[in-house]
């Protein structure tokens, strides 16, 4: 009875033995610390660019990941877009009942390849064919350029010209590329058809005496090419401006036709050329002494007219007086003073004012003036001024000429 109640306090005591040993092993047996790490790969090297991230941690119970852009996640392998570009220092921190741990790496998300915009302006538009238009390119993110003119022409300058030779509504468009793609933008251009010239033209010499050097001057506007007809059957000129000699006397018609890419354009002005004259009536000679005289007292005085070439006196006038001081007038008229019959262009006379015998023993020429009825007179204007020095002192001498067929 005895050893059954030893055997039974003994298994007890074995039993109580076993459990301690358990419990003190339980409490002795601690967890290892965690250690993080992580590996990542791209979906590419420009924003947005999407990253997978895998957890390689140990001994790790939670995960937390912060990517460096504000944002986060407990995924313990998440994925994750970077939206723009830039540095990003990613950061797991992994955790067990023995502690934390954590790692970082470096993600660098480049700049995106934008999708291109064409757009452009221009200048020098609606105008008249031809016109040069000018092109400024305004697209953005472009690496080339195509331009379209609309008129079977094209272009890859960044901002070219181009002159349109017609006139017509022209579609101009400009397709801008990069690698994302491409971008095509277009514009109306309108050139005006050529506008047609206008012909004008002054002109100067004119409606005297033959032969007549006339000069032209032309006045037209947008012209680029010039005739001109003289209406005497000579030969046609074509520069912008022209002298031309009239050799017979008659009414001409002078025509100037301009011309450009747009038409041409005419305009006529009549010319009147005299016959050249043959004979010179001297109505009236109007002398103004104005000078000193040789002498303070009165005295007489004539006119003599004397044909340079020969010397011949060709007629003298009646003595007229010459009262000192004053400034007298005098008036020699009549049907005609005198006539030049079969002058030309190189008949030159004198006309001479002499102080008569009465003073001094001898007749005295005070001063003359050389007169050319043909070249001085002018159809409409009779008048003829000169200038005439005595020997003392000056005259004017005013000379009214009639022209006689």
């Amino acid at each position: 009875m005895f050893s059954k109640i030893t055997k039974i306090v003994a298994l007890i005591a074995t039993v109580l033995t076993i459990q301690s040993c358990t419990k003190s092993s339980d409490s002795t047996t601690q967890q290892p610390s965690p250690t993080a790490s992580f590996t990542f790969t791209a979906s590419g090297d420009v924003a947005p660019e999407t990253v997978t991230f895998t957890n390689t941690s140990s001994n790790a119970t939670s995960s937390s990941w912060n990517f460096g852009d504000n944002t986060t996640s407990t995924s313990i392998s998440p994925t994750h877009v970077f939206t723009t570009s830039g540095t990003y220092t990613v950061t797991l921190t992994v955790t067990n009942s023995s502690g934390t741990n954590s790692t970082s790496q470096i993600i660098n998300v480049g700049n995106a390849v934008q999708t291109p915009i064409a757009s452009f302006t221009y200048s020098g538009a609606n105008t008249f064919a031809p016109d040069i238009v000018t092109f400024t390119n305004t697209s953005t993110n472009a690496t080339s350029y195509l331009w379209n003119f609309g008129d079977g022409n094209t272009s890859t300058i960044v901002s070219p010209s181009h002159t349109f030779t017609t006139s017509g509504t022209f579609t101009v468009t400009l397709t801008a590329t990069n690698s994302k793609g491409s971008n095509s933008s277009s514009q109306v251009v309108n050139v005006l058809a050529i506008q047609p010239p206008t012909a004008s033209f002054t002109y100067s010499g004119a409606n005297t005496f033959a032969p007549d050097n006339v000069s032209f001057v032309s006045t037209s506007t947008s012209a680029t090419s010039f005739s001109w007809n003289f209406g005497d059957n000579s030969s046609v000129v074509t520069t912008a401006n022209a002298s031309h000699v009239f050799t017979n006397a008659g009414v001409y018609t002078v025509t100037l036709t301009v011309t450009n890419a747009g038409g041409s354009n005419s305009v006529s002005q009549t010319i009147n050329v005299s016959p050249a004259p043959t004979k010179v009536e001297l109505d009236t000679i109007v002398l103004n002494a104005t000078g000193v005289m040789p002498s303070t007292t009165n005295y007489n005085a004539y006119i003599k007219i004397v044909q340079v070439s020969t010397s011949n006196t060709l007629t003298t006038s009646n003595n007229f007086s010459l009262i000192y001081p004053n400034k007298y007038n005098l008036f020699l008229t009549g049907s005609s003073f005198y006539t030049f019959t079969g002058i030309g262009s190189s008949s030159a006379y004198q006309i001479q004012v002499y102080q008569a015998t009465g003073i001094f023993s001898s007749d005295v020429k005070l001063g003359f003036i050389t007169f050319n009825p043909y070249l001085s007179a002018t159809s409409g204007n009779t008048y003829y001024p000169r200038s005439i020095n005595f020997v003392n002192g000056g005259t004017d001498i005013t000379l009214k000429v009639k022209w006689l067929p």
